[in-house]
């Protein structure tokens, strides 16, 4: 990883994404008081969420502009645009003139920059980095996303009620100005050259779509990936539930995000590590089988909370290892003008599979305690471990 570090590049790249992620956390707590605060409903504040999630699935038509265009110049523009959109908010919100429309198509404008610069980013990657560095490039991304979690959210909100909204926003506008000049002083190569075909929103997503199926190692990550979000969601979004059935109330959840995190940090460095011995195959399986024994403690009736804060450690371990993989196999594999495409394609496709698992977990949460569908679930986790490892294709090593 040292070697790494001696690349300006990946150092500038690294940093704005730091920068910009801190931004993001902060942005995304502001924005949720500002509509809470102008509208006191929960509903409505879910109601960003929903506008987000609808957006991120536009952006498979969008992400051929990051594999056709400048990615440097997509990513200051859309930092430089999501930093002009908070500074209309703050003068707003400053003149007390602000209300939910505005809050809605601001942050409708926000996603839609941030959608077009995550495959910018991804793309970018394999313009700065030989192959040899990827995975150790996405697993310090990945490390430096954990920590920045850990503080910022546990930060944040305090930040927030010492300078104020106003503050944050500001913030904000700095974090997305710094990340775009950042971003700028990257330099790439004249024997690098974007593909300057004339864009074709939807052909360029069927081409995209062909690769992501007719390329056997990342149509198989992909199906893996798929299986385990349709299992794994359902547990993120009724662990609140769970634990506030298990009596372990707001501090109870405060102590199994923060493990979760650190075990993401955990996983992030080991992957580093384990590398070196296994194949992709082996370490998914490892990965899974972290997250299966992880459910399997939770599915006991009496759970104290070194019990759920170590079963939060070794999924954080789980989700990092997968994730990481996940990432490197794109990355190695796609053809580079095409990664802005493949990334958004494998993420929209995986996804659709968490909506479905919460749909699925909440009719039989009717009849079943959630300590035995969790334990359930562990144990699919289990079973996809054993099938992972038989895939001859991800038999080999990253």
């Amino acid at each position: 990883m040292v070697k790494l570090f001696r690349n300006k590049n990946f150092n500038y790249f690294i940093s704005s994404l730091m920068i910009s992620a801190i931004g993001d956390i902060v942005d995304d707590v502001a924005f949720m008081q500002l509509v809470y605060i102008l509208t006191n409903s929960t509903v409505l504040s879910g109601y960003i969420f929903i506008v987000k999630i609808i957006i991120t699935f536009l952006g498979i038509f969008m992400s051929s502009i990051a594999d056709k265009c400048n990615k440097k110049k997509i990513i200051f523009f859309s930092s430089f645009s999501q930093a002009m959109v908070l500074a209309i908010i703050y003068f707003i919100y400053v003149n007390n003139k602000l209300n939910f429309v505005v809050i809605i198509i601001a942050m409708i404008l926000q996603t839609i920059f941030c959608t077009i610069s995550v495959p910018a980013k991804n793309a970018l990657i394999s313009e700065i980095l030989c192959d040899n560095e990827i995975v150790e490039a996405r697993s310090f991304i990945n490390i430096s996303h954990k920590f920045i979690e850990l503080f910022s959210y546990l930060i944040s909100g305090t930040i927030i009620g010492i300078i104020g909204i106003g503050g944050a926003l500001l913030c904000d506008i700095v974090t997305f100005i710094i990340s775009g000049v950042l971003i700028c002083k990257i330099f790439i190569p004249n024997k690098i050259k974007n593909n300057g075909n004339k864009l074709n929103f939807i052909e360029d997503t069927y081409d995209g779509l062909k690769i992501v199926f007719k390329s056997k190692i990342i149509f198989i990550i992909m199906s893996i990936t798929f299986v385990a979000n349709m299992l794994v969601t359902p547990t993120e979004s009724f662990i609140n539930i769970y634990l506030q059935n298990n009596n372990a109330g707001n501090v109870g959840y405060s102590l199994y995000m923060f493990s979760i995190s650190v075990g993401g940090i955990i996983g992030g460095f080991a992957i580093l590590y384990l590398k070196k011995y296994f194949k992709i195959n082996i370490l998914m399986m490892i990965g899974f089988i972290c997250g299966g024994m992880g459910l399997i403690l939770l599915s006991f009736e009496e759970t104290t909370k070194i019990i759920y804060c170590f079963a939060a450690l070794i999924n954080g371990i789980s989700f990092s290892l997968v994730s990481v993989i996940n990432s490197s196999v794109l990355q190695l594999n796609a053809p580079k003008e095409m990664i802005g495409r493949v990334f958004s394609l494998f993420k929209c496709i995986s996804f659709v599979a968490g909506p479905l698992g919460i749909w699925i977990v909440g009719q039989f949460g009717e009849i079943y305690s959630l300590n035995n569908i969790f334990g359930i679930i562990g144990i699919l986790l289990l079973i996809l471990a054993l099938a992972v490892s038989r895939f001859s294709i991800i038999k080999k090593k990253l």
